[in-house]
């Protein structure tokens, strides 16, 4: 069986764009950098900021994901308003595979 990336995604928009514009650039470049915390990811020509994950074993391990991504994104941007409706859980092979 092949490698998957699992991703829990949150589609980039403008409103977004021009909220997290307004962060404290250390603290964007800490959630956004290194990967441990957020990537971000094109998919079909459409940007996404997002956070891969292990498979989830249970629908509460996915839902406590959503709230650690939901958690981050409103660091990043405080002003913007968040729904969970809008996350995308997408898997893909890993490069190479």
């Amino acid at each position: 069986m092949r490698d998957l990336h699992v991703c829990l995604l949150f589609p980039i928009d403008a409103a977004f764009e021009k909220a997290y514009q307004k962060t404290n650039p250390y603290l964007f470049k800490l959630f956004t950098s290194s990967g441990d915390y957020l990537q971000f990811f094109t998919i079909n020509c459409k940007k996404y900021l997002g956070k891969v994950c292990s498979l989830v074993q249970t629908y509460e391990e996915l839902e406590g994901l959503e709230k650690h991504l939901l958690s981050l994104l409103k660091q990043l941007a405080p002003s913007y308003s968040f729904s969970s409706n809008s996350l995308l859980l997408y898997a893909a092979h890993r490069p190479g595979n």
